[in-house]
């Protein structure tokens, strides 16, 4: 399992423990010091996530930023951080 913390501009902070088979995420786990309405959010996307490759990262976030709001960071924040976690199944993506 790979993780990564990150400070976000303004202060706040996101951390993502991933866990990846084969570009596949097995576990994925989000958390930080920011604020997510519905409160559920991040759990929704963390379940949504589990079994998807890494491609699809950014289409589901899309999803949920559509029906949600966080406080302090941006999707795109999660979004750079989890991709950031697995670079080489981005550049096995853009090989293909």
């Amino acid at each position: 399992m790979r993780s990564a913390y990150r400070k976000i501009r303004g202060g706040k902070s996101i951390r993502v423990e991933l866990e990846v088979e084969e570009c596949c995420i097995r576990e994925i786990i989000i958390s930080g010091d920011f604020f997510a309405y519905p409160e559920t959010v991040i759990e929704e996307l963390e379940e949504a996530l589990r079994g998807k490759s890494i491609s699809d990262v950014g289409k589901i976030i899309d999803s949920f930023r559509r029906r949600s709001q966080l406080v302090g960071v941006d999707w795109g924040d999660i979004l750079d951080i989890i991709l950031s976690l697995y670079p080489e199944c981005l550049d096995m993506i853009k090989d293909k």
